[in-house]
Parts: C-alpha cells; sequence; structure tokens
C-alpha cells in the first residue's frame, strides 16, 4: 500500500501542475472573455454615438448646401442687376455726351450770332498714340550712341585744344 501511495503521488503531481496551469488557463481566458464584452459594450455605445453625431452632421450639411444654393441664387440676381446697371450707365453715358456736345455746339451759335466769335477750324479729337514696348530699349541704345560719338569728339577736341595751347605758351 505504501508502494501505491508512492505511485500515486508520484502520478498525481504532474496531474495536479496540469490541473492548476489548466486553471490559470481557465482563468486568464475568464478574465480577457469578461474584458472583451466590456470593450464589447464599450464600442456599441461609441458606435451609437457616432450615428448620432452622423445625423446631426447630414442634417448641418443639408442646411448648409440649402444656404449655399439660396446664396448662389442671390450672387447670380446681383450679377444680373449689375450687368442692367453697367447698360444703363453706358445709356446714360451716352446721352450726357450727346447733351454736353449740344450745349456746347447751341453756345458756339448763340456766340456766333453775337458775332463775338468765329471758328477758323473745328477741333480734333485726340487719339492716344499706340505704345511700342520694343521701342524703349532701341530708342534708348540710339540715343547712347549718339551720345557717346558726340563725347568722344568733344574729348578729341578738348585734348587738342590743350595740345595747342601748350604749345604755343611754351617758349621755343
Amino acid at each position: 500500500s505504501m508502494e501505491l501511495d508512492q505511485r500515486l503521488s508520484r502520478e498525481s503531481l504532474p496531474l495536479a501542475q496540469g490541473l492548476a496551469r489548466a486553471r490559470e488557463a481557465l482563468d486568464l481566458l475568464r478574465t480577457n472573455y469578461v474584458e472583451s464584452k466590456r470593450q464589447q459594450v464599450l464600442l456599441r455605445q461609441e458606435v451609437t454615438r457616432l450615428r448620432s453625431v452622423l445625423v446631426y452632421e447630414q442634417r448641418s450639411f443639408r442646411r448648409m448646401s440649402d444656404l449655399l444654393e439660396g446664396k448662389a441664387a442671390e450672387f447670380d440676381s446681383l450679377t444680373l442687376r449689375s450687368d442692367r446697371l453697367n447698360v444703363d450707365r453706358s445709356i446714360y453715358q451716352g446721352t450726357y455726351d450727346r447733351f454736353v456736345r449740344l450745349l456746347e455746339q447751341s453756345r458756339i451759335a448763340r456766340e456766333q450770332s453775337a458775332g463775338d466769335v468765329q471758328i477758323a477750324s473745328r477741333a480734333v479729337q485726340v487719339r492716344p498714340v499706340p505704345v511700342d514696348p520694343s521701342r524703349g530699349p532701341l530708342l534708348a541704345g540710339a540715343v547712347g550712341l549718339i551720345a557717346s560719338v558726340f563725347l568722344a569728339f568733344l574729348l578729341e577736341y578738348i585734348a587738342k585744344a590743350r595740345n595747342q595751347k601748350q604749345g604755343s605758351g611754351a617758349p621755343a
């Protein structure tokens, strides 16, 4: 019986250690299960919260889209109004210019009828001269060339005048 007890104690020790390891693994699995359930609950709450945020943002986006469409229509209306005002302004400017010309013609006619003024020739309207950007450097180069030639002749003349003055002023 002693031998049986010893044999049982020898064989039971590895079984007990295996059973302890299995219990530890089971506890770890139970802890992981509880933690995963807790995370699942938290994730469900987060999904619910995000859905409500999404619904709010969709409503906000729709409001902004409607507002943007209203502003676009208002902009189009203002653009049309601006175009109409520009056309009206050009018409009014043309009418004003005609009245100014008629007023000036009537003033001239009144002065002529009084005998104080006689028109020698009609006034000519000034036209702007088109500007060619390539002319500037060409003109500057030509003026520089002429000025340098003039300067060279001037310096040569001055040098000759000094030489003649020194030559005639020196005792022979």
